[in-house]
């Protein structure tokens, strides 16, 4: 699965794009990526390039830093249930955030996999 997501993420915007936005994003583990998006694209952009990251947890949420405040629509379960996700730009996101990546315990496995599969 996280390699179908590597294979399916965008190119990374120039720096030069009016529209990009620069993001530092912060896994668990303390792994830390930095990553140009553009502002138009929905946030399940965001999600997948952090899920395919190989110390990415297998569900998470993706929260802003200040405020702290959950990105919407940009859960792992969030991403697997809807159809019609927000775009970066409507989730608030600014030229340069720091974000953080958080584990949402998982009780059960077959929750996840059903997700996986619709993915």
């Amino acid at each position: 699965m996280k390699g179908r997501c590597k294979e399916e993420i965008c190119e990374e915007p120039s720096v030069d794009d009016p529209d990009v936005i620069s993001l530092l994003i912060k896994l668990p583990c303390g792994t830390r990526f930095n990553r140009r998006f553009n502002k138009h694209h929905s946030v399940k952009e965001l999600h997948d390039y952090v899920y395919a990251q190989d110390e990415a947890p297998r569900r998470y949420q993706i929260f802003t830093s200040f405020p702290r405040s959950p990105i919407s629509g940009c859960s792992t379960d969030e991403v697997c249930s809807s159809k019609t996700l927000p775009l970066l730009k409507e989730a608030g996101l600014n030229k340069n955030d720091t974000l953080f990546v958080q584990s949402v315990d998982d009780d059960s496995t077959e929750e996840t996999s059903d997700c996986d599969s619709d993915r």
